[in-house]
């Protein structure tokens, strides 16, 4: 979030998505894991039930905002890659703005569902922490799981196959055109147009690798629990012990941390920006200490006076 206010040039639409995501892990962070270490500090769940309720809206609402950002961050790759349109389809303001509350709205009805009785919010495994209930066996609670899981894992993970399958389908395809081109051309003739595009395309294709390393970083956190959760309802629940229950738990609060540091780290520009940032700050502070030495010099010299 720092990098985004620090440096104008990252505020794109496509990168506004990044921000979006960054705001869910953060969220997150600061709504969940202070609760999380003070009750294992205590042993026990020490802030009621409300305490339980909010805790578990906010980190369900936030981990819902996640996984649907991914999903749009990767239509978004697909349409500037596969349809090769970034003059003339760039997305409006009013376009993001509307992207953007879908899926706050879509995330917060969702996460509020237990509130109002469709399903509810319990303590998980290791009681230091609250989750929506995936033990009881009711249709209500049940129902509740199967929806969960479709709307918010099995429906935004096909958005995001479909989208990198069409993606590097286009991208195998050009190769080929391009090859095709440079034996007909030569590698030193080859137009210009078709140069140009070869860099746009490797750019937008190394985007698209690190945007798909975050995505399946996020699976890979978020997988266990949806097992445990599925096992819950309709598997053997003898093998749900405290710590089989409460170890996904925490695997998947750390998807919050770990999400922004790659994308930061693997992403060209913004790790571009991390390198210049202490740069910036230095020349900063520089220029600011010249600026007070012009001032104290310029203070400390006599004005002449004009007399009459």
């Amino acid at each position: 979030m720092i990098l985004f206010q620090r440096f104008r040039s990252l505020r794109t639409y496509s990168n506004l998505f990044v921000l979006n995501l960054t705001i869910a892990d953060f969220i997150m962070a600061v709504g969940n894991i202070p609760m999380l270490v003070i009750s294992s500090f205590w042993g026990h769940w020490v802030f009621g039930i409300a305490g339980c309720r909010a805790y578990a809206f906010i980190g369900s609402t936030a981990s819902f905002v996640s996984i649907n950002t991914l999903a749009v961050i990767s239509v978004d790759r697909c349409r500037v890659i596969v349809w090769t349109i970034p003059r003339n389809n760039r997305m409006t303001r009013r376009t993001f703005i509307l992207i953007i509350v879908s899926i706050w709205t879509y995330a917060i009805l969702w996460a509020s569902g237990p509130l109002f009785g469709f399903g509810k919010y319990i303590l998980e495994g290791t009681n230091n922490s609250c989750t929506f209930d995936f033990l009881t066996r009711s249709g209500a609670v049940r129902g509740h799981v199967v929806s969960i899981f479709t709307a918010h894992f099995i429906i935004p993970i096909g958005i995001v196959a479909v989208s990198f399958f069409l993606i590097f389908r286009a991208i195998s395809k050009y190769k080929h055109e391009l090859r095709e081109a440079t034996k007909v051309y030569g590698e030193i003739e080859l137009p210009l147009h078709m140069r140009k595009n070869d860099i746009w395309n490797s750019h937008e294709a190394k985007i698209s690798k690190v945007t798909l390393t975050v995505i399946l970083v996020f699976c890979v956190s978020w997988m266990p629990y949806a097992i445990v959760a599925l096992i819950g309802e309709f598997g053997d629940q003898s093998k749900l012990t405290r710590l089989a229950a409460g170890i996904p738990c925490l695997l998947a609060k750390c998807s919050t941390i770990v999400n922004p540091i790659v994308y930061v780290l693997l992403h060209p520009k913004f790790r571009s920006r991390i390198v210049n940032f202490g740069a910036c700050d230095k020349s900063l502070e520089f220029r600011r200490q010249e600026q007070y030495r012009r001032m104290t010099v310029s203070s400390r010299t006599p004005q002449r006076t004009s007399s009459v």
